[in-house]
């Protein structure tokens, strides 16, 4: 059987963060191997359930609807190995105890948003907390790789939902809502690899900063919002109809 987007994409990362254990290592005299052999078993223990996400959004896919296959961006994306970290900083127990909290609401927000399948609330609550994540690595000058990847990867899905919907006139709501679910029980364990990968940037070994993909999220929330008022202004201008 083909594997699906989801499915294709752990696997990717599975063999990368393989290739580049070693790479690493060499950096970090061996310390860094305990962090690329965690991510390697998060990896391989989500891969039951992308089968399963992949299997369901075959039908969709068949019709043309994109579901998945466009909310999973290609690893070939990512930056060389020898990339140094933009910041080498290591997060205070403030500051990781700020992004907890906010990780945690955004689990709320999304928690709230998936019961009426509000997948604009869900995007709006994304752009929140990627806007906190961005704030707090620029002023202490850390790297927050991971949990920024699946704040932004939960926006794109979100984002990308609303056009499934549209084009499966509804039918792809409960995969959509899913999904976003299934990410969201990410978010609890980003920190924990953030952390574990600044003491190597202090090295300048870029782990896991070289290893996730740009994720268009904001590119894509930016240009739905442009439809949305674009959309709002037109009918705005359009005149009253005049009974005759």
């Amino acid at each position: 059987m083909t594997k699906g987007a989801f499915t294709i994409h752990l696997l990717d990362a599975i063999r990368i963060n393989q290739q580049r254990r070693e790479v690493y290592a060499a950096g970090t005299q061996g310390r860094s191997r305990r962090l690329s052999s965690a991510l390697i078993w998060f990896e391989r223990l989500c891969l039951p359930v992308s089968v399963w996400i992949d299997h369901r959004a075959r039908p969709f896919n068949a019709q043309g609807i994109p579901i998945v296959s466009d909310d999973f961006i290609d690893m070939a994306e990512i930056a060389p190995a020898d990339t140094p970290p933009r910041f080498t900083g290591q997060a205070s127990t403030d500051d990781l105890r700020q992004v907890r909290r906010n990780l945690s609401d955004l689990s709320g927000r999304l928690a709230d948003a998936m019961r009426s399948h509000d997948f604009e609330a869900a995007a709006g609550a994304c752009e929140w907390a990627l806007d906190g994540i961005e704030d707090l690595e620029e002023a202490s000058a850390t790297h927050h790789a991971m949990s920024r990847h699946i704040v932004e990867s939960i926006g794109l899905g979100a984002v990308n939902a609303l056009g499934y919907h549209r084009q499966s006139q509804g039918g792809t709501l409960k995969l959509s809502r899913d999904l976003v679910r299934l990410q969201a029980l990410s978010l609890f364990s980003t920190t924990f690899y953030d952390r574990m990968a600044q003491r190597h940037h202090a090295r300048g070994v870029g782990i896991l900063v070289n290893d996730v993909p740009p994720i268009p999220f904001r590119a894509a929330w930016q240009a739905h919002q442009g439809k949305a008022a674009s959309a709002t202004t037109s009918k705005q201008e359009q005149p009253d109809k005049v009974a005759c």
